[in-house]
């Protein structure tokens, strides 16, 4: 046998090696995802990034389950909205969360993101696409604090909360005026005319999310959560109306970002803080069911 031979012999030895590796480390760490990740009362999920996050305390409305987590982009919620519907098909609507941020800019390189819960739910596409568009996420697949609850779950109880992949966080932030004089230093997308750009793989997982749910019979409504009202604010979501009107005239928009609220309501501009939460929980959440 030449040497050539050998090594490419030794070198598919290897991969095969590490291949069955990760397959049996993903086997444990998923043992118990359809436990963790029920929830016999939630009729209604909501998705989204940190808006959501921080902004919808499920806690006060029956039915409802924040699933969202800072920085999620579409395809995250897409692979997520997958499993969990897998895990709970009693789940009859999804909140979904649909601003200029998430539809003017992906979020790349967040290496607790692609955790091992989403991966059967992702197809060869989503994998290329990763690799052409944001292939440092890969470098993180087996990251330990995607694989410590999961793992842990096999032998003690674990909340969903836990497993890193959403829930609702109480923001204890007060920067609105910082961020207010802060605001405009930085942009989004932009074609050279400073006004921002839908991302193209945004959108792409946008529609593969309303399919899924067209296909699915899941319900599936859009909501923004509020905004401090600067002129900033006003002019994007004038325009967010405009876009979400014309090209999902079917999909039922819930847009709050204008919504009058006290400043002490606001950790920063885009975000409530704890306060905020309590106070739209307390008076806008019915209109939600």
């Amino acid at each position: 046998m030449s040497n050539i031979r050998r090594f490419t012999l030794i070198l598919l030895l290897f991969l095969l090696l590490v291949l069955l590796l990760v397959m049996g480390l993903w086997t444990v760490v998923t043992a118990t995802r359809g436990e963790v990740c029920h929830n016999s009362n939630a009729r209604v999920l909501v998705m989204g990034n940190s808006r959501i996050q921080y902004g919808f305390d499920d806690s006060k409305m029956s039915g409802m389950w924040n699933v969202g987590l800072n920085a999620d982009n579409y395809n995250i919620i897409y692979w997520k909205l997958k499993m969990l519907h897998q895990c709970n098909p009693q789940i009859q609507k999804v909140l979904l969360e649909v601003d200029d941020v998430l539809l003017n800019s992906y979020f790349k390189g967040v290496e607790y993101k692609l955790h091992p819960y989403y991966w059967d739910q992702m197809d060869a596409g989503d994998w290329l696409r990763l690799i052409e568009n944001d292939r440092t996420i890969l470098m993180y697949p087996l990251d330990w604090v995607k694989t410590l609850y999961p793992v842990k779950s096999l032998w003690a109880p674990v909340s969903f909360k836990e497993l890193g992949i959403g829930g609702y966080s109480r923001l204890q932030r007060d920067k609105l005026q910082e961020s207010i004089q802060n605001e405009g230093k930085a942009s989004v997308g932009g074609d050279g005319s400073g006004r921002p750009q839908k991302d193209q793989l945004q959108q792409y997982y946008l529609q593969r999310i309303i399919d899924y749910c067209r296909d699915n019979n899941v319900e599936l409504e859009f909501i923004n959560m509020p905004s401090y009202p600067t002129e900033t604010v006003k002019q994007n979501n004038s325009e967010l109306h405009q876009y979400v009107s014309q090209t999902y005239p079917e999909i039922p928009f819930h847009d709050f970002e204008l919504l009058e609220l006290p400043d002490s309501c606001y950790g920063d501009i885009s975000h409530l803080n704890y306060r905020g939460a309590a106070v739209f929980a307390s008076e806008w959440m019915e209109s939600l069911q």
